[in-house]
């Protein structure tokens, strides 16, 4: 339980950097992100895919279902809201700002308020750092996504959002609703499904098929992920898969899918579409759309490393995997955005 507060503190300073920065940024797109984690010390790959939007209103196309009035909500009480929904449970946390006599008014009102709009009863679990609910699980993860997609996303989203309902459909996935305040009481919002699978082990090359692991047969931007880009006057898609490979030897990049893989990107010029790993390490390839929004029926990417379980298995990976998906994030709005206010 420590372990998971401080998940779950980090995750949120994360989140609360990223609303700030984006207040400034040059206009409003929505942010798609495919994140994979891959452990090597215990052949396990963490798969995720997110919509985020900030701010959010009624008529963004990533919204909170009918019935959510965070205008209604102050924005100085909480630092986050966290909903997540399996077949095993439903839980909401909500990490309130106030002092710990007032904390669970501020906690009830919340789940008062969500429980109607997203389809679930809410009833207190327990305080610490955050006031935490629990509701029954769903019986149909698929079939609650469907619904939620239907009240969260414009109906020609399409994007990163069509490889939401085959994660779902996966053995133990899940479903995360972020709701986080930045300043004028304005608020992000995050749709992100999740699941966990295995990769061979061995050491030699292993390639990862990242269309595979989403289960879609191509990945393309959002036309709502594209803004107009002031520096390079062309649009650009906050729209990427990022990858990070953990690991106790040593990861190097083999080949990729498509062809090409750029180490160290050209200052001052738009980098293509495209593969890169701005490190160089080989262990945090990205693949990113720029401003190439066709889809992409190619996407693997083959690395040489030992994978071997160790025992006992490292707890890090929910901590690595919760930073590295904020972070992804991060990266597609404050590099190309923030910059063009300057």
């Amino acid at each position: 339980m420590k372990f998971k507060l401080c998940l779950d503190a980090l995750l949120i300073v994360f989140l609360l950097v990223l609303a700030v920065g984006h207040v400034n940024a040059q206009s409003s797109a929505a942010v798609e992100s495919a994140d994979i984690a891959i452990d090597c010390k215990k052949g396990t790959v963490d798969v995720s895919c997110s919509e985020y939007f900030y701010p959010v209103n009624g008529t963004s196309p990533v919204h909170t279902p009918s019935g959510v009035d965070l205008t209604d909500m102050n924005s100085s009480n909480v630092k986050d809201v966290l909903l997540t929904f399996s077949t095993a449970d439903s839980t909401l946390a909500v990490w309130t700002l106030v002092n710990a006599t007032t904390s669970k008014s501020v906690g009830d009102a919340w789940a008062t308020m969500l429980s109607t709009p997203f389809q679930t009863s809410y009833s207190y679990d327990y305080a610490s750092a955050r006031v935490h609910y629990k509701a029954p699980g769903k019986n149909s993860l698929s079939q609650y996504m469907q619904w939620l997609m239907s009240q969260c996303f414009v109906s020609d989203l399409n994007g990163f959002s069509l490889a939401l309902m085959p994660i779902v459909g996966r053995p133990g996935s899940s479903i995360t609703v972020d709701i986080f305040p930045s300043s004028n009481n304005e608020w992000g919002y995050i749709v992100k499904c999740s699941y966990q699978t295995s990769i061979p082990i061995g050491s030699g090359d292993h390639t990862i098929d990242f269309l595979n692991l989403l289960g879609v047969s191509s990945l393309a931007p959002s036309p709502y992920s594209g803004y107009y880009d002031t520096t390079y006057l062309t649009e650009v898609y906050l729209a990427a898969v990022d990858v990070g490979i953990s690991s106790s030897q040593t990861v190097t990049y083999t080949s990729c899918q498509p062809p090409g893989f750029e180490t160290i990107p050209a200052s001052g010029v738009l980098p293509l579409r495209g593969w890169s790993d701005p490190e160089g390490s080989g262990a945090f390839p990205v693949f990113d759309f720029e401003n190439d929004s066709s889809p992409v029926s190619q996407l693997t990417y083959t690395f040489n490393a030992v994978v071997i379980p160790e025992l006992p298995s490292n707890p890090i990976l929910p901590l690595f995997m919760a930073i590295f998906t904020v972070a992804a994030i991060m990266k597609r709005v404050f590099p190309k955005k923030t910059k063009n206010q300057n």
